[in-house]
């Protein structure tokens, strides 16, 4: 679309005293350079595609510092679960090894007197068979 009159353009070049054929020429020059240049719709259709285009990006913007959001709740949840986690398995280890201090406190009292009851009754049968004297 033109954006000048060319025939008021080609009268004005001959009332400035160009020749038919110069003013023409001028007129069509005029005509393909003005053609190639952005008309105020056409700006206005760019003005109005680009916003779409920011709002669209925004849009996904707006999306992923949400989901990065949500990730980091996820991710201090998850770390304050690991860390119940951490201190009631360092409590049962604590349970456990005193546990199994008590059992062998236990086993070496027991085998002790296992040991004096052997011993007693070893002492015993000697006597009986009276081969360690009293």
């Amino acid at each position: 679309m033109s954006a000048i009159d060319t025939h008021q353009a080609f009268e004005m070049f001959i009332d400035a005293g160009f020749s038919k054929e110069k003013a023409d020429a001028l007129v069509k020059t005029m005509g393909v350079s003005f053609d190639s240049l952005a008309t105020k719709t056409d700006l206005e259709m760019l003005r109005n595609a680009t916003k779409s285009d920011l709002d669209a990006l925004e849009q996904r913007l707006d999306s992923r510092i949400e989901a990065k959001a949500d990730l980091v709740a996820l991710l201090q949840r998850i770390d304050a679960r690991f860390d119940l986690l951490s201190s009631e398995i360092l409590a049962s280890e604590q349970r456990m090894a005193a546990r199994l201090k008590a059992v062998e406190q236990s086993m070496t009292i027991r085998t002790g007197a296992m040991l004096c009851a052997g011993f007693g009754l070893v002492i015993a049968v000697l006597v009986a068979l009276e081969l360690l004297p009293l």
